[in-house]
């Protein structure tokens, strides 16, 4: 049956979902148009990377750490979002300055490593949820006297 009575559909298009309006013009074929409105995909945590330079990290010293958000299609999300980083578990102690982000997607902190000890896991909570898989470790080592 061939007709012109539209309907709305989203279509995933990159790393974007359009809104378009579709119509019947032929048998089987339809003729579809976008509004022009985009929404961007969500953050993907899986696809997200958390990096500091290997260690030794020697106390008094200071490294950057750096995460970099990722959408559901590997590229850069962009959409603004509260991160935080921090330690867990050992007994290796340092302290974060404010996160900094200097381009899109990417939040980086200064990282002064202040107590010697084992081994704890570099952690980072994006909108309170928390980055998963294997994540840095750090061990600080004393520095020089």
């Amino acid at each position: 049956m061939m007709g012109s009575t539209p309907f709305a559909a989203l279509r995933r298009s990159a790393a974007r979902w359009l809104f378009v309006t579709c119509a019947m013009v032929g048998a089987g074929a339809f003729a579809c148009s976008g509004d022009g409105g985009t929404e961007p995909a969500g953050l993907d945590l899986a696809r997200s990377t958390l990096t500091i330079a290997p260690g030794p990290y020697v106390s008094g010293q200071q490294y950057t750490a750096t995460f970099t958000a990722r959408d559901e299609d590997g590229d850069a999300f962009t959409t603004p979002i509260t991160v935080s980083f921090a330690l867990s578990g050992g007994t290796s102690a340092g302290t974060f300055s404010t996160v900094t982000s200097a381009s899109p997607g990417v939040y980086s902190v200064a990282f002064l490593a202040t107590v010697a000890g084992t081994a704890s896991e570099l952690r980072v909570t994006v909108d309170g949820a928390a980055l998963t898989g294997t994540l840095p470790s750090i061990t600080v080592i004393p520095g020089p006297v």
